[in-house]
């Protein structure tokens, strides 16, 4: 007999009282949002009945672990001028890659051999290369290391929101919030000329995530700031070459300056808002996803029964 165990479409989930309670006092992380947008029952599973994504494929785990690699790393090397202007010696390339060999051997074991020596090696290469940027980026300007790794939390509009931020940067009168990537995710930049407030079938198509505008808001409430001295950004640390233009590098969140700014931050604003509503709304239903694509390397596909060609 053949069985067939998965299924065409999932049956929506609905909230219990005691769900919905739960999601009322729950702590809401960029990652957690942008699951529930990327598929409801995918949130529903890890965050509501708190189960545990499997470990998958030991590439997943090794992308996970030079992730955290990375910016272990990065915190360590930048750790000294927190506070202080950046000022990146000549010849910083021995010792970095002295930290990078210990932290390596620290997580992948000692001596580093195979392919574990081959990813060292690339982490190496990769962050000489991004080290070099930040030593001519800060000769050209000054650049102050403001906080590193720094865990934020407020109320907001009856939620709660909390993230944890890899770099704050402080350049004259202005911060610059940074978050450092990587893996290549293609699409980073919101397309706020593609984006209606009131088609929400432009909200998939053109925001690949929420994070940076979560962390801006996080920092804008905690320092009681305006937007006109606050940007964001994602650093690629996967690209091949660093390019001497720092806004190639940058990839800045807005792009814009003046009003141009402030209405695509508002639009971003009440999208992030009537995200969290519908999570916490009791007659929203967790719905699945209908792109199968997103299941491909979903943690719980095999529970929803999804099966993957």
């Amino acid at each position: 007999y053949r069985i067939q165990l998965h299924k065409k479409k999932q049956d929506p989930i609905q909230k219990t009282e005691e769900v919905v309670e739960f999601l009322k006092g729950f702590e809401y992380s960029p990652s957690a949002i942008d699951l529930y947008f990327k598929c409801g029952h995918a949130y529903y599973y890890q965050y509501v009945l708190n189960l545990k994504p499997s470990e998958g494929l030991s590439e997943d785990i090794e992308t996970n672990i030079i992730g955290s690699i990375v910016h272990q790393v990065l915190k360590n090397f930048f750790e000294p001028f927190k506070g202080k202007r950046i000022k990146i010696r000549a010849g910083f390339e021995i010792s970095l890659d002295k930290e990078i060999k210990k932290i390596a051997e620290q997580n992948f074991g000692k001596p580093l051999r195979g392919k574990y020596y081959l990813l060292y090696y690339q982490i190496k290469k990769h962050l000489i290369d991004y080290i070099r940027f930040e030593q001519y980026r800060s000769d050209k300007t000054d650049i102050i290391i403001e906080d590193l790794e720094i865990e934020k939390r407020c109320q907001w509009h009856g939620f709660i929101l909390r993230g944890k931020i890899d770099r704050i940067d402080k350049i004259g009168n202005t911060y610059l919030i940074m978050d450092y990537k990587t893996g290549s995710s293609g699409r980073s930049k919101i397309r706020f000329d593609k984006l209606s407030l009131t088609d929400r079938t432009t909200w998939e198509k053109v925001i690949p995530s929420f994070q940076l505008p979560i962390y801006m808001i996080l920092f804008l409430e905690s320092e009681n700031l305006d937007l006109s001295s606050v940007n964001a950004s994602y650093i690629d640390l996967s690209q091949q070459n660093f390019k001497v233009d720092i806004n190639e590098t940058i990839n800045y969140i807005f792009e814009e300056t003046g009003q141009a700014c402030y209405d695509n931050f508002n639009i971003i604003k009440e999208i992030i808002l009537e995200v969290l509503k519908e999570i916490a709304s009791p007659e929203k239903p967790f719905i699945a996803t209908n792109d199968t694509n997103k299941c491909k390397y979903c943690n719980f596909q095999y529970i929803c029964g999804i099966r993957i060609k």
